[in-house]
């Protein structure tokens, strides 16, 4: 991705929705953050044990750490290392873990908030993570680094260690993840693709005015 050429698809969608009444504009504004420095990076990457994706690691350092993108934006990977709770401590510890999940089953769909007609056709898309099964699991998600949110309990994030990792899934905190691309460059481009899209655009500022 060329930075100038984001910048400018952002603030050509901004001139278009002025008013940000697409769905989750009015938080990122079309506008993303100042890069952070590698050095910052390279060390919450030692600090923790893992290692980001290449594409996500220029993203943040090169073109702006978090703010526009889709639904509600980004969020900061910086204002996530830096955040002083022991939730978050904990969260960060299990980025180093393999992200561990298995296709969804059809009887995995029977305990998934999933829409059945999108796993009859998505099957390949569609991931559980059996941990959510277990009584006693903590609620945190090995290999995961959420990227941003959709509302009420769906999120989207990048998968940083294990068999998936690079990739950009869904998930309703439940133990349901839905593929939506194999890497942040192709999911963060998607984006800038539907809000190039000057009729698209426009579609969505009416619907959302609308309700």
């Amino acid at each position: 991705m060329n930075k100038n050429e984001v910048l400018k698809i952002l603030e050509t969608a901004a001139g278009i929705d002025k008013n940000f009444n697409v769905f989750g504009a009015a938080k990122h504004k079309y506008r993303l953050n100042d890069p952070i420095p590698v050095d910052f990076v390279r060390s919450a990457e030692e600090k923790y044990g893992f290692t980001l994706s290449e594409d996500y690691f220029r993203f943040i350092t090169e073109i702006g750490d978090g703010g526009a993108g889709e639904d509600y934006g980004l969020y900061s990977f910086k204002e996530y290392i830096m955040k002083d709770n022991p939730g978050y401590e904990k969260e960060r510890q299990c980025l180093k873990l393999p992200f561990d999940i298995r296709p969804m089953s059809d009887e995995d769909k029977e305990y998934s908030c999933l829409d059945p007609k999108y796993f009859d056709n998505n099957r390949e898309k569609c991931f559980f993570d059996p941990r959510f099964c277990d009584d006693d699991h903590d609620g945190f998600i090995n290999g995961y680094f959420v990227l941003g949110t959709r509302g009420c309990q769906y999120d989207y994030g990048l998968v940083i260690s294990g068999e998936h990792k690079g990739r950009v899934f869904d998930t309703d905190n439940e133990g349901t993840f839905t593929l939506l691309a194999d890497s942040f460059e192709e999911f963060y481009c998607n984006w800038l693709n539907k809000i190039s899209d000057v009729d698209w655009l426009k579609r969505q500022i009416d619907f959302w005015t609308r309700h």
